[in-house]
């Protein structure tokens, strides 16, 4: 991969024959058509050197652009380049880097792409062979053009017109004396969802264009039609996922055969795609992040097995030479490979009934708030609103676990869920979302009318406590989140209702947060982690809702060697920094204490400052006392929070996490804090290393000791000196470790293990294969 500097755009007003001119900076030289780049949140000139720059190598052979035409043959027309490693696709960009902001989803993107009427934007691909001239059908190219896969409206021939005037786009700015390019064209999927397809070319041979498909350009290149870009082993249920189908069924036991890849990929065991992929894509990064084999094919057919073994259970493996081998695995087999993911069981607070009236976070006694009676959310809700106050914490209530357990109790409902637990070892990924369907679809249908019914009075009853307060949140809170070793962010569902709303929509929004509890994320995060499912359950936080935010965000707080460190990341207005849309960029500095003159980590918002001034370089004058507000409240919390661990002898390394809320009250701007949790510094990275000296003791797993490793691979991908053998109770001293999220962890040995003395400093373990003690 080329080094990537940012989203470039070349302007392009078809203003010919003008001569170069010189970049008085650089002495490089740049095009009469303007040049710029998308950097540091700003739009900026750059020279052709920069821009070539922005190119990466697909099929490990041809340097290539992805781009986007703006206000296509409209006035002020735009051909921008882009970097595919700071952004996630088309969408992206024109929501953040174009200004479209979130509202503008894919739907909206695609109405202003398909039909021609209303067409804004162009996608396309640029594969570059200037160095390298191809030869073909007696001719030679120095570049293959190729429009991306949004099923164009267009008639063959307005389509036809339209590859003419993006050609002519691109020859004046991004291509400009290098002569036609070829057109590349789709053949392996259905016409109706990519054009050009090669079996309808009349009108656009007509305008004299020489066509080509992916793998005759492949193939001519001499690039690779089958790539290894994560090498890894997956056992899993082999799932054809053909274009436009949902991904809402794919579990972590799937190894995902995408035909046209999605968007956002849910966790599976392993991924092909039947389409190019680059090193820094978002497909591979997100494979990079979870230990996931990722590999893509020109077609289903280029690896052995493949086509043959769909909807069958399968071993998987892609390796780093680029070996790809497929075969039929036994269900035992299987079991024992998931088993050996399976991170340690995780034993989550046992849940408890209580009363099913409501507890009152500002006056209910603290024994009466723990995790074990209203779950880790509200709890920690609770302690920060007895900390801060009502200055910076909006008043809090909860529905205890009594409330689901009263709907559990329902003998359909208990023999449903009991059979799954039972069960789930021997079903089939789609078996299982079966099962938890019918579970989800009893809660909200076959639940007790009287049961329900007494849970909506408690909560309409609330509507005395928040006088003025006209919409609430009903957010979720288990005793599998929010917990000092299980994050599980995101996992269960909350919803907004408006105190005006009707009995029956206010039953429906309740039944949706208790059936969250069984959604099939939340299932499968909870069986990586061997929680147990018949121990988990449901309480409800209630507050009222957030309104009127001119800004949001998320620190994270933990003592360094320097001091205690803050990483702020901020986004302005309503736009999520914990859930952002593609292309939205957050805010971001770190600082030590409260010297912001050392800011670190900085990165601008794509939407607006939030604390940085204009420049970015620096905190702005009038945000300051805001942020020592922020900083002031982190570290009181992480006081409290770690203060409360080391009291019931918990000494591991931890954080701080929060997230706080910026409202606009009678016009001014008041902070809130809206959660918080621990973050457990053992298994997550904040840019500190704890200062307490650890040790790693090597286990006995089955091979009588553990290995350390120089880099994260398996024993045999590794040169025999770039592995050290360790037996069995052997340790060695660490000062931190990292889980990179795929089995293996980042230690920094700090004192050698006699049995690998040459072994120090940054080291990689497979996280399960050691003990770890403070």
């Amino acid at each position: 991969m080329l080094k990537s500097i940012g989203f470039f755009v070349v302007s392009a007003t078809l203003a010919l024959g003008c001569s170069p001119i010189g970049d008085a900076k650089s002495g490089l030289k740049q095009d009469s058509l303007n040049t710029y780049g998308y950097v540091d949140g700003k739009i900026a000139p750059l020279n052709q050197e920069s821009l070539k720059a922005l190119q990466f190598v697909s099929h490990n052979k041809i340097l290539t652009w992805e781009g986007i035409v703006e206000n296509f043959s409209r006035p002020g027309e735009k051909v921008h380049i882009v970097d595919t490693t700071k952004f996630e696709g088309h969408l992206g960009y024109t929501q953040g880097a174009l200004g479209r902001g979130k509202a503008y989803d894919q739907r909206a993107f695609f109405d202003e792409i398909q039909p021609p009427a209303s067409r804004r934007y162009m996608p396309f691909m640029v594969y570059d062979f200037r160095n390298q001239p191809v030869t073909w059908e007696g001719k030679t190219y120095k570049w293959v053009m190729n429009i991306r896969r949004y099923n164009f409206k267009d008639t063959h021939l307005e389509l036809s017109e339209v590859l003419v005037h993006l050609k002519s786009l691109l020859q004046a700015s991004l291509l400009k004396g290098h002569g036609e390019p070829l057109l590349y064209v789709y053949d392996n999927i259905p016409f109706t969802f990519r054009r050009p397809h090669i079996n309808f070319l009349g009108e656009i041979k007509a305008k004299g264009f020489s066509t080509i498909t992916e793998n005759q350009m492949i193939d001519l290149a001499g690039g690779e039609l089958v790539s290894v870009l994560n090498p890894g082993v997956a056992f899993g249920y082999l799932k054809l996922v053909k274009a436009n189908d949902s991904t809402a069924e794919l579990t972590p036991k799937h190894i995902a055969i995408f035909e046209d890849t999605p968007e956002r990929i849910p966790p599976v065991a392993g991924i092909i795609t039947l389409e190019p992929q680059t090193p820094l894509s978002h497909v591979n990064l997100l494979a990079k992040n979870r230990g996931t084999p990722n590999v893509s094919a020109a077609t289903i057919d280029l690896i052995p097995n493949l086509s043959k073994l769909v909807d069958r259970l399968v071993a998987f493996e892609a390796s780093r030479d680029g070996q790809i081998t497929i075969r039929e695995a036994s269900i035992k087999e299987s079991e024992a490979f998931w088993a050996s993911r399976v991170k340690e069981k995780l034993v989550v607070p046992e849940i408890r009934s209580h009363s099913l009236e409501y507890l009152d976070f500002s006056s209910d006694l603290e024994s009466e708030l723990e995790v074990t009676n209203i779950g880790s959310k509200a709890s920690n809700y609770a302690s920060i609103q007895k900390i801060l106050g009502p200055k910076y914490v909006l008043p809090g209530f909860a529905l205890t676990f009594s409330h689901y357990l009263a709907i559990a109790e329902n003998p359909v409902l208990k023999d449903l869920i009991g059979s799954l637990i039972r069960d789930k070892g021997a079903l089939s990924p789609l078996e299982v979302s079966s099962r938890l369907q019918g579970i989800r679809e009893f809660i909200l249908t076959g639940t007790n009318p009287e049961v329900i019914g007494k849970t909506v009075s408690v909560v309409r009853s609330l509507a005395s406590k928040m006088p003025g307060v006209k919409k609430i949140r009903l957010r979720s809170s288990t005793n599998s989140e929010d917990l000092p070793t299980f994050n599980g962010a995101g996992l269960y569902e909350s919803e907004g209702f408006k105190f005006e709303d009707s009995d029956e929509k206010l039953k429906t929004k309740i039944l949706n947060v208790m059936a969250s509890l069984w959604l099939d994320r939340a299932f499968w995060e909870r069986e990586i982690f061997g929680i147990d499912h018949s121990k988990v359950g449901m309480a409800i936080l209630i507050n009222p809702a957030f309104v009127d935010e001119s800004a949001n965000g998320v620190v994270m707080g933990s003592e360094s060697a320097e001091g205690f460190k803050t990483l702020v990341n901020a986004q302005k207005g309503e736009a999520s920094v914990t859930n952002p849309l593609e292309g939205e960029v957050s805010e971001s500095f770190s600082f030590l204490g409260q010297d912001f003159s050392k800011l670190a980590d900085t990165k601008s918002s794509n939407l607006g400052s939030v604390f940085l001034s204009a420049d970015k370089s620096m905190i702005a004058a009038d945000k300051k006392d805001s942020l020592i507000e922020l900083q002031v409240i982190t570290k009181t919390l992480y006081d409290h929070f770690v203060g409360r661990q080391k009291a019931l002898g918990d000494t591991k390394p931890y954080g701080i996490d929060l997230e706080f809320k910026i409202l606009l009250v009678n016009d001014l701007p008041q902070l809130f804090v809206k959660q918080s949790r621990l973050l457990n510094l053992g298994s997550t990275e904040v840019g500190v290393s704890p200062k307490t000296m650890r040790k790693a003791v090597a286990k006995d797993n089955a091979m009588s000791g553990a290995h350390l490793r120089r880099s994260p691979k398996q024993i045999s991908d590794l040169n025999p000196s770039d592995s050290c053998f360790m037996p069995v109770n052997t340790t060695v001293g660490i000062s931190s470790v990292i889980d990179l999220g795929n089995g293996f962890s980042e230690v920094v040995v700090s004192t050698p293990s006699s049995a690998c003395p040459g072994f120090k400093g940054k080291i990689y373990v497979f996280f399960k294969h050691f003990n770890f003690i403070p």
